[in-house]
Order: structure tokens, then C-alpha cells, then sequence
């Protein structure tokens, strides 16, 4: 299984196998899958991210900036 290391802010919400994420998603983006919700863009391009990751069964960092009017987002999967 994958392992994942979410950091938004440069607060770590997730660092752990994949598998732990589907048992005990963050909440930080749990709140973003509710039906009534509109995802800010980076929880979006975050969940890409993560689905890729387990696609690929690969370890993989993801971090999120976010600032006034924008939001930056780096992912490392070891390649």
C-alpha cells in the first residue's frame, strides 16, 4: 500500500499508508467530499493527487500552500 504525507499549511493532517487514510480519512479534507460542500481547488487537485498515488501504488508527499487569492500545490512521489 501506498504511504502518504499530506502537509497543508505546513500543518502534517496525514502521514501513513494509504489504507489508514480509507479506515480514518483527515478531516481537513473529509469536509471537502460532503454533497453540500464547494471544495476550495486544492482539496480537489489534492484528491487527484492521492488517487494517483494508490493507482500507482507509489509513496508519495503532497503539500498545500494557500494564501490570499491563490494556493500552491507540490507533489514528490519519488521520481
Amino acid at each position: 500500500m501506498s504511504r502518504i504525507r499530506l502537509t497543508i499549511d505546513g500543518n502534517t493532517i496525514m502521514d501513513g499508508d494509504l489504507g489508514d487514510w480509507h479506515n480514518k480519512p483527515p478531516e481537513q479534507l473529509t469536509q471537502h467530499l460532503d454533497p453540500t460542500a464547494n471544495p476550495q481547488p486544492w482539496a480537489k487537485a489534492a484528491m487527484l493527487a492521492i488517487v494517483q498515488a494508490a493507482l500507482e501504488k507509489r509513496d508519495t508527499a503532497i503539500t498545500v500552500t494557500t494564501r490570499d487569492g491563490g494556493w500552491t500545490l507540490d507533489v514528490d512521489d519519488g521520481n
